[in-house]
């Protein structure tokens, strides 16, 4: 018995020494993964530090191995995507933004690119933003071409807020309608929705002159000639319509109608009532010979 018991310690000494030693094992273990985590946050925090430093701040050659390394990562500006653009094809939007292809996804410097496609007549509004990796998105809001407006002898087109944006030259864009006079491009809208209900009339108004900076002068095609008073637009507007489809008045040649009175119209077809008088001559300087 006594040799028996001898004969099993050593064995239960292993058992307890393996007990002892499995939970040292155990805690290396777990030693080791914290330092791989610990090590890769800090690794992530470095390339993280690394994607969003202002490459510009660096030192070249420090900023050129830093973008490379980006470039690398997979962060370099390979793709660019556009949106909105109806006026424009992708080459054109492309090369109006201008896009620094040596630069990385973050060292592109998204306002300036912004400010040289605004600086387009016909583009309103513009967002760029970047979308992880490695793509540039561009979405464009462009301008429509509302009316054509003449204000001290030029003549420029303008938006659907009265902004005018392109110069033009005084046949171009003539399927547009001219508002004249100065204010006229701020009040033309309000004048587009009133005529929005007797479309008609829209397409037959020739010109549109903003007097006094309060009531419009309407000129049709045709030569008719209506004065519109301050307020009541579009009631006038509905009576002008009822009068030609009744007596097909914007078809019965030259002549003026004044609506500006409330309970009244005042119809001339006298020529002189409303067609512009021509300016005077000018005197054509004479040279007087004196006798020497």
């Amino acid at each position: 018995m006594t040799k028996a018991k001898a004969r099993k310690a050593p064995s239960k000494n292993r058992k307890s020494r393996a007990k002892k030693a499995a939970p040292k094992s155990q805690l290396n273990h777990v030693r080791l993964a914290g330092y791989v985590f610990v090590g890769a946050a800090l690794a992530s925090a470095a390339a993280l530090a690394v994607l969003f430093v202002d490459f510009k701040t660096l030192p070249r050659d420090i900023a050129t191995g830093t973008q490379a390394l980006v470039k690398e990562a997979g962060f370099n500006a390979q793709t660019l995507q556009v949106y909105g653009a109806q006026r424009f094809t992708f080459r054109q939007v492309e090369q109006l933004a201008a896009i620094d292809t040596s630069a990385t996804i973050f060292g592109q410097d998204l306002e300036a690119i912004q400010a040289r496609l605004v600086a387009h007549p016909w583009v309103k509004e513009a967002r760029v933003s970047r979308n992880l990796p490695g793509t540039l998105r561009i979405d464009l809001e462009e301008r429509t071409a509302f009316a054509r407006w003449q204000v001290a002898g030029k003549f420029h087109l303008i938006d659907d807020e009265g902004t005018p944006f392109l110069k033009i030259g005084r046949k171009e864009w003539r399927s547009l309608p001219l508002v004249v006079g100065d204010g006229a491009n701020q009040s033309a809208g309000t004048l587009s929705a009133a005529l929005t209900n007797y479309p008609y009339l829209a397409d037959r108004l020739s010109s549109a002159t903003w007097v006094g900076a309060r009531r419009w002068d309407l000129l049709f095609q045709g030569g008719v000639l209506v004065r519109l008073p301050e307020e009541q637009t579009a009631e006038k507007l509905g009576q002008l319509s009822a009068m030609h489809a009744r007596d097909n008045i914007l078809d019965a040649g030259p002549m003026r109608i004044d609506m500006r009175m409330d309970h009244m119209l005042a119809i001339s077809t006298d020529p002189t009532q409303f067609r512009p008088k021509p300016r005077p001559k000018r005197p054509k300087a004479q040279t007087i010979a004196t006798a020497s």
